[in-house]
C-alpha cells in the first residue's frame, strides 16, 4: 500500500499552508504546514487536503520553515546543540514566551528547554517543564523521551527520589502499553529500574533486572544489561566474574555504544585497582581503562555524564597512586592528576553531589 493511499485524508478544501515545513519519510519527504503533532502522528496541510504520517513512517527530523521560526527558538537550540545550556535555557525562555511563535513550536520548545535544564544538572526546573508540556500537550510528540527524562530526574536529583523515580518507571511502561510503544522503550525504562537498584546497593534486585535483558532481541539493549550486571558483580566483590563480563562487552559490543563502553572500561579498571596487588602495572592498565572512558566515550549531547566524570575521576586517582609508587616517575604523575581534578572539579563537581560523593568514596 503506498503512502498516499494510507496517509492521505482530506480536510476542507479551504486549507490551505502559510508555511513550508518538511517531514522526511521512507519514499520522500512531505512539504507543507505542520498543523499537529502528537506521540501517533504528525497532520500536515498540502495543497487544500491534509496528510496524517504515523510515527513509524517518520525517517528523520523534522526541518521547520525558517522563517516561521522565531530567533530565539533557533538561536537556542544552536546553544544546545553546542552544550551551551545556559544559553540555550535564557533563549528558549524568551521564544516560549513570544506572542508571535506557533503554537505547533511550542512543545518542541518546551522539550528542548526541558532537556537544556536536564543536561545541566537542574532537575529540579526540568522535572516541572517536563510535566507542564504533559499538561499542555498530553499527547506530545515527545512523550516517550518526557515520561524517561522524569524518571532521570528523580535519579539524580539533590537528594535522589528512588521511590519517585521507580514510580515513574512504572507510570512510563503502562502509557507506553496503552499507546503501542515499541518494545525497545520497555526495555530502555527496565534498564532505569535496574540502575536505581544498583545505585542503592539493592544488588540482587539489579542483578535480577539486568539478567532479564542479557538476551533481549535489541544488541543495544542487551549489552547495557551485560554492562550493569557486572557493575552489580563488581559491587559485590565477585572480581573475576566482573572481569569476564566487561571484557565481553567490550570484546563484542558494537563501537557505537559508547555509554555501554564506557561503564565497561570503567569497571575493567576498577576491577584492576581492586586487585590491590602493588604493582606499577597494575595500576597503568587501570589508568588505560579510564583513559579511554575519558577521551574515547564522551557522553552525546543528550546523555548523562556519570560515566564520564566517573573515568576522569578514576583516571586523576589512578595518576595519584601512580605519583606514590614510582618516584621515578611521582612528577609527571602529580602533574597529570592535578590537571585531570581540575578538569573534574571544573565540570563536573556540582554534578550529582550525592552520587560522587559515594564514588569517590568507593575508589579511595
Amino acid at each position: 500500500m503506498t503512502l498516499s493511499a494510507a496517509c492521505l485524508i482530506l480536510s476542507a478544501l479551504t486549507a490551505s499552508a502559510q508555511w513550508i515545513d518538511s517531514v522526511p519519510t521512507s519514499g520522500r519527504a512531505i512539504d507543507g504546514e505542520i498543523q499537529e503533532i502528537t506521540s501517533k502522528e504528525i497532520k500536515i496541510v498540502v495543497g487544500g487536503g491534509v496528510i496524517t504520517v504515523t510515527q513509524d513512517q517518520i525517517k528523520g527530523p523534522i526541518v521547520w520553515d525558517e522563517q516561521s521560526i522565531p530567533g530565539a527558538m533557533s538561536t537556542g537550540k544552536a546553544k544546545f546543540a553546542n552544550q551551551q545550556y545556559a544559553g540555550a535555557i535564557t533563549d528558549l525562555t524568551k521564544a516560549m514566551g513570544s506572542s508571535g511563535t506557533r503554537s505547533v513550536l511550542k512543545q518542541e520548545i518546551a522539550f528542548f528547554l526541558a532537556e537544556s535544564y536536564r543536561l545541566s544538572g537542574d532537575f529540579t526546573n526540568a522535572a516541572a517543564t517536563y510535566q507542564k508540556i504533559l499538561k499542555d500537550f498530553p499527547n506530545s510528540y515527545y512523550l516517550g523521551k518526557i515520561y524517561s527524562n522524569i524518571v532521570d530526574c528523580h535519579m539524580y536529583s539533590d537528594p535522589p527520589n528512588y521511590r519517585e523515580a521507580l514510580a515513574g518507571i512504572a507510570t512510563a511502561a503502562a502509557k507506553a502499553r496503552e499507546l503501542g510503544f515499541a518494545e525497545d522503550f520497555i526495555g530502555d525504562l527496565k534498564l532505569k529500574e535496574a540502575r536505581v537498584y544498583d545505585i542503592q546497593r539493592q544488588l540482587s534486585q539489579a542483578s535480577a533486572a539486568y539478567q532479564s535483558l542479557v538476551n533481549h532481541k535489541t544488541p543495544r539493549i542487551a549489552w547495557a544489561a551485560q554492562a550493569g550486571l557486572g557493575r552489580c558483580q563488581l559491587l559485590d566483590k565477585q572480581n573475576d566474574k566482573a572481569r569476564m563480563t566487561f571484557q565481553k562487552v567490550i570484546d563484542n559490543c558494537e563501537p557505537g555504544y559508547t555509554q555501554t563502553l564506557a561503564i565497561a572500561y570503567n569497571g575493567l579498571g576498577e576491577v584492576y585497582l581492586a586487585q590491590n596487588d602493588g604493582k606499577v602495572e597494575t595500576v597503568k592498565e587501570a589508568l588505560m581503562c579510564f583513559l579511554r572512558t575519558t577521551v574515547l566515550y564522551p557522553p552525546g549531547p543528550s546523555d548523562l555524564t556519570e560515566e564520564h566524570a566517573k573515568g576522569m575521576m578514576l583516571s586523576a586517582k589512578s595518576f595519584q597512586r601512580l605519583a606514590k609508587m614510582d618516584a621515578a616517575n611521582a612528577e609527571k604523575y602529580e602533574i597529570e592528576y592535578h590537571r585531570l581534578k581540575a578538569r573534574f572539579q571544573g565540570e563536573y563537581s556540582a554534578d550529582y553531589p550525592n552520587f560522587w560523593a559515594l564514588i569517590q568514596k568507593e575508589a579511595d
